[in-house]
């Protein structure tokens, strides 16, 4: 009997679904108003859906219940949604009959047993240990000592791991939202001993070794065992010998057992032992391994060269540089060269000098990119999509890791120090600004929930009573949110004194310079340098660094001004430099924007920079001292969805986001729930 199907203003006699006699065991794209037998035996099977029009139905049937074993996939052509979004869906569930109709270009093909279709988490990793420090002239007689040995090398990408081994099994087994272990082994420090081993890094059961350190001139001293051994040093003779690595991670340092000339052997890397020294040897370092698990390739663990005893180009180390390795020192007085950041490279051994540090190590993951992660604790990581995968790249720091199907919670910071207090004597200089670190306006950082963050507030530096010589002020106190630190501001000089350096550098008194800023070393800077003294007019004091220009920048004695930042929903200047103290009937010289305190003109205790702005306090002048620092803070803006827990702040709502601000000086843990 006919079929009839209603359509609009109009009755269809016209039959229903047409079915497919023949039974489908491969993937196949669909027609609409068909009905397909699908045979998932053998293996999954691919439907392509067809471009639809309002109300056409395709529908499939598990042939011979097995979609529980072999999923059937729904994909659709390009074009279309299925389920409203460009996702691919499935059914897994035995004997089922899947019903899809297109409802229209917003939801596209449509059923009410069909799911996303995830990829299985498979996760690829390449886990470098750091390397070893390179050994030096133990007994300073003119030696050298050997190079540092690679960090352990183990891949699942490629074809070769390190030590020779074939390359470990991609990880099948891994759970979403389950903890693993993530830790960026540390370079091991060079020395004229026998240099420090790396630090080990790990991902979840894979654990690397940290590089053996390099043996220094030491008949009897051996180089360090470790993911690759350490190197011997020069002068043989004794029962030393080199450094043994560690199976499927990395080779032997070299070995040399000859007096003249003197030249110390390499360490060993992922890829090769390291060169010996002796009379006639390089003392190279071992090659390490080319990765390409990034996309490109990169050279990994390669080891550190023996220090040399006169010039020779050997000591370059040409090859293993490439992997990493420190350059040995080329001749004597000379120490060797660093192993390379996140390579895991070996330091370079010194002649008659001190040995490198070998280069920190790296965990690198490549995973299907519908997933993300989660990274906790103080990582520091960098994600990037290559094809139809992301990898993430973990450059420092330990911590706990997930693989979630949703994007990681996004978080903004602004962390101020507190600012260091002016010198307390004759025309002083102003305290440098609290060093002032901020990711908003550019990149978030990912954030877990139920994850202990420290969150700690800087005070300012205390001021000082009017004092003899030297009359310094005092620096700033950090302040901290997790593994963002920005660093106390520096001191003022007083007469006689000297400013010290800070987040923003501390002025200098009428007779001194003032010092550097961005004692943290960051990118971009924290603060700028504090200003010198002048000896003339109204001696006054240098104006302490701020946040966006050193002192006196706006003038003798003026503060650095601050920068003004709007994390909070409203913009607020930030981090001012302190100003010098003048003389006795001159005008005070204003503090920089952002807090900074005036300096005295010998009337008045200098002014206090402002709380919770991170700015330095004015410089003191004749008998009046310095006001105190100004404390800093810390300011989180993060998903309104979630609420902190732990020490106290205050919580306001700007968009569609929640703003915490803290603003007592101390410290304590937040969690985000």
């Amino acid at each position: 009997m006919a079929l009839t199907k209603l359509t609009k203003n109009l009755i269809d006699g016209t039959f229903g679904t047409e079915w497919v006699s023949t039974i489908q065991t491969s993937n196949f794209t669909a027609v609409a108003g068909k009905g397909y037998f699908v045979n998932t035996t053998s293996a999954e099977i691919t439907v392509t859906l067809p471009a639809g029009v309002v109300g056409n139905e395709v529908i499939i049937q598990d042939y011979a219940g097995t979609f529980a074993t072999n999923k059937v996939i729904f994909a659709s052509n390009g074009s279309e949604k299925i389920q409203g979004v460009t996702d691919d869906f499935k059914c897994a569930t035995d004997n089922a009959t899947v019903t899809l109709v297109y409802q229209d270009a917003t939801k596209g093909w449509t059923a009410d047993n069909i799911v996303t279709n995830v990829a299985s988490l498979t996760v690829d990793y390449l886990v470098v240990a750091g390397g070893g420090g390179g050994g030096g002239d133990k007994n300073s007689a003119g030696q050298s000592g050997g190079g540092g040995g690679a960090g352990g090398l183990r891949t699942s990408y490629g074809s070769t791991s390190g030590g020779g081994a074939n390359a470990e099994n991609t990880l099948t087994s891994l759970n979403l939202s389950t903890n693993y272990t993530v830790t960026v082994g540390d370079g091991g420090g060079g020395s004229v001993n026998t240099g420090s081993n790396g630090s080990n890094s790990v991902f979840s059961t894979i654990s690397s070794i940290g590089g053996g350190g390099g043996a220094p001139h030491d008949p009897s001293s051996n180089g360090g065992t470790g993911g690759a051994g350490g190197g011997r040093g020069s002068g043989g003779g004794g029962a030393g010998g080199a450094g043994n690595g560690t199976t499927n991670q990395g080779y032997n340092g070299g070995d040399m057992d000859k007096q003249p000339p003197y030249n110390a052997s390499g360490g060993g890397g992922a890829g090769a032992v390291g060169v010996a020294g002796g009379s006639g040897g390089t003392g190279g370092g071992g090659l390490g391994l080319n990765v390409s698990i990034t996309g490109s390739s990169v050279g990994y663990a390669g080891g550190g060269a023996g220090g040399w005893r006169s010039n020779n180009s050997d000591w370059q180390n040409a090859t293993a540089a490439s992997f990493g390795g420190g350059v040995g020192g080329s001749s004597l007085g000379v120490s060797g060269g660093v192993g390379s950041s996140n390579t895991g490279g070996g330091g370079g051994g010194g002649s008659q000098a001190t040995g490198a540090a070998g280069g920190s190590g790296i965990v690198i993951l490549r995973y299907p990119a519908i997933y993300f992660v989660h990274a906790g604790g103080s990582l520091v990581s960098t994600t990037a999509t290559v094809g139809s995968d992301k990898v993430t790249s973990f450059t420092s720091g330990t911590g706990n890791i997930t693989f979630e199907t949703t994007a990681p919670l996004t978080l903004y910071y602004l962390v101020v120090a507190g600012g260091g207090s002016g010198g307390a004597n004759s025309n002083s200089g102003g305290g440098g600004a609290g060093g002032y670190r901020t990711n908003f306006g550019g990149t978030g950082v990912s954030i877990s929930v139920a994850t202990n963050y420290l969150v700690t507030i800087g005070a300012g530096g205390a001021g000082e009573a009017p004092q003899a010589a030297p009359g310094n002020g005092n620096n700033g106190i950090n302040s901290v949110f997790n593994n963002i630190t920005s660093t106390g501001g520096g001191r003022g000089s007083g007469q006689g004194g000297s400013a010290a350096s800070g987040g923003s550098g501390g002025g200098g008194a009428y007779d001194t310079s003032g010092n550097s800023g961005n004692a943290g070393g960051y990118s971009p800077v924290e603060g700028y340098a504090g200003g010198a003294g002048v000896s003339s007019g109204s001696y006054p004091g240098g104006g302490g660094g701020g946040a966006s220009e050193a002192g006196n920048t706006d003038g003798n004695g003026h503060g650095g001004d601050g920068v003004s930042n709007s994390i909070n929903g409203s913009a607020v200047v930030y981090a001012g430099g302190g100003s010098g103290g003048v003389s006795a009937g001159y005008s005070i010289i204003p503090g920089g924007d952002g807090g900074g305190g005036a300096g005295s003109n010998n009337t008045a205790t200098s002014q206090a920079g402002t709380a919770n702005t991170g700015g330095g306090s004015g410089g003191g002048a004749g008998g009046y001292g310095s006001g105190n620092g100004g404390s800093g803070i810390v300011i989180l803006r993060y998903p309104n969805t979630l609420t902190i827990s732990g020490l106290s702040g205050t919580t306001t709502t700007v968009g569609s986001d929640k703003v915490t601000t803290f603003t007592n000086a101390g410290t304590g843990n937040i969690q985000f729930n």
